[in-house]
């Protein structure tokens, strides 16, 4: 039985809410580590999965797991690269892109998605006589839905100014209608990260972003007009994937500082288009949207196999890094046949996931932008659920001693609370929750 709450709101005011676990460390100078045994993590499947990737995946250069913010497992299998080393991220690089229009709008430099991005290129206004020209927008970049005609095998990336080989396409759908992947798209908008700030991508991400997530050492060219390659050839080392990953599970928040609106991460992260190929999957805004095992993921991907994958639930991000002799998908597929596999069967990680056991999980909805909070009820017993500051001063009470049945429980969390953290606590029979949340405007 699933019962759904909408829980009334209590102040006349309207609160954005967004979570992110309080953590007990951030990986800005580094990843802490521990043992998949000490994340909870069935070691016989991880041991397993490392055993085909030596034995029959020998493409892959590197894998790595962090969870619960921790780094748990890293494994460099090409003695080509090490932990210092960065690697191609070929077209996984959209997605950093994309984190940098999110910190452009934040900082006011463009006003909205919905801005047409030929107000930025004046000197290419002649290129196209077809009016729709003038529909397009920054959003219609990010989902890959300009309409205009693109063939990525076609070395767009080589043509010597790639936006106006892009802007002088044929149109084949309307603006908005139609999914086509398109690398140049990318490209206009690290261009416009440029016409906006001054400064390429690979300047603007150094002031207002890598810093920020500790990555120093990193190599992302640019292009004869000297835009930073927007939608591939960024060099990263896996550990800093991690973070970018980690960036995005924490709803665009990293130790106290909101360097993408959780808004945006949002939307990034929502399904806009049915997507397709390469990766066979949805798309959100320059991130690909998948199910995994039953969970909402999204992910960074590039061509032979290179990915940034994250699991919210599972509080999960997957760096994988492959060589580029040919495209491939199987390296993401070891996070369904074993990484989730071996959380999933791990009694110590049962209780944190809200599908299984008898926990309780506080996650957004990525259709409504609102707060869930899920519980799972063994028997018929009475369960109390409460928010509190800090020092335990009760602010609103969620269900006092509701007797409810076996099974799955939703209530949607629409209470006005001032920006701050604050915890979840409660009882369900005998066992006691104490959950954190952060509100933040």
């Amino acid at each position: 039985m699933n019962k759904t709450l909408f829980i009334p709101v209590i102040t006349f005011f309207i609160c954005t809410v967004s979570y992110s676990q309080v953590r007990d460390y951030w990986p800005t100078e580094g990843w802490q580590t521990r043992s998949p045994a000490e994340a909870g993590m069935n070691t016989a499947l991880v041991n397993e999965m490392e055993q085909t990737i030596l034995t029959s995946m020998d493409y892959i250069d590197a894998f790595l797991i962090a969870k619960d913010g921790y780094l748990v497992y890293e494994k460099y299998f090409s003695n080509q690269y090490g932990k210092d080393d960065y690697h191609i991220l070929c077209s996984a690089t959209k997605s950093i892109t994309s984190i940098l229009i999110g910190i452009l709008l934040k900082q006011h430099y463009i006003d909205s998605l919905g801005q047409t991005f030929m107000d930025y290129f004046p000197e290419y206004g002649m290129l196209n006589d077809d009016p729709r020209i003038s529909q397009l927008t920054i959003r219609h970049l990010l989902s890959f839905t300009t309409g205009l005609y693109n063939d990525d095998d076609n070395a767009a990336s080589r043509k010597p100014d790639q936006i106006e080989f892009y802007l002088s396409q044929k149109f084949v759908a309307d603006p908005g209608t139609l999914f086509r992947y398109a690398t140049p798209a990318s490209q206009v908008l690290s261009a416009i990260i440029t016409k906006t700030t001054g400064k390429n991508a690979r300047e603007f991400g150094s002031e207002v972003l890598f810093p920020k997530l500790g990555i120093s050492d990193f190599y992302w060219p640019a292009d004869q007009q000297g835009y930073t390659y927007g939608g591939f050839n960024s060099f990263f080392c896996p550990r800093d994937m991690l973070k970018f990953g980690f960036l995005y599970l924490n709803h665009g928040l990293w130790d106290g500082d909101t360097i993408v609106d959780p808004s945006y991460v949002l939307t990034c992260t929502t399904v806009h288009s049915e997507g397709g190929s390469p990766h066979g999957e949805k798309y959100g805004y320059n991130w690909w949207i998948t199910e995994n095992n039953g969970y909402h993921a999204f992910f960074a991907g590039g061509y032979g196999g290179q990915f940034i994958y994250v699991i919210p639930d599972l509080d999960l991000v997957v760096a994988i890094t492959c060589n580029t002799s040919e495209h491939r998908e199987d390296a993401r597929f070891l996070i369904n046949s074993h990484v989730v596999p071996a959380i999933q069967n791990s009694s110590v990680a049962r209780s944190s996931i809200h599908k299984e056991g008898s926990g309780l999980i506080v996650y957004p909805n990525p259709s409504t932008g609102e707060m869930n909070i899920g519980i799972e009820t063994a028997g018929h017993e009475p369960v109390s659920l409460y928010i509190t500051d800090l020092t335990g001063r009760k602010c609103y009470t969620i269900i006092d001693k509701n007797t409810l049945s076996p099974g799955s429980h939703t209530y949607i969390l629409s209470v006005g609370l001032p920006s701050g953290c604050y915890l979840i606590k409660g009882k369900a029979g005998a066992r006691e929750y104490n959950k954190k949340l952060i509100l933040s405007d």
